[in-house]
């Protein structure tokens, strides 16, 4: 952070630098025989329409666990495509 002193007021003037922090939220899958995928989602909203739309891509009778530590959540995705 700068620090300049004004001329005119003698008072102490500071430039602020914003830095814009990014959140991303890890969703880990794992296959019942070990497998693990990791996928970054960019919001709580990313991580709520993953877990809603993903069962949609998955066979019917095939399950994984999935979790995200950041938002303690965990549990099983069960396939529901024909």
């Amino acid at each position: 952070m700068g620090l300049k002193m004004s001329a005119l007021t003698g008072k102490v003037i500071t430039n602020k630098i914003r830095k814009e922090v990014k959140m991303t939220y890890t969703i880990t899958l794992e296959t019942f025989n070990g497998s693990t995928k990791k996928i970054a989602v960019p919001s709580k909203g990313a991580v709520a329409q993953f877990i809603n739309q993903y069962p949609q891509t998955l066979p019917v009778g095939i399950s994984v666990k999935m979790s995200c530590d950041a938002l303690g959540i965990r549990g099983t995705l069960r396939g529901s495509a024909k």
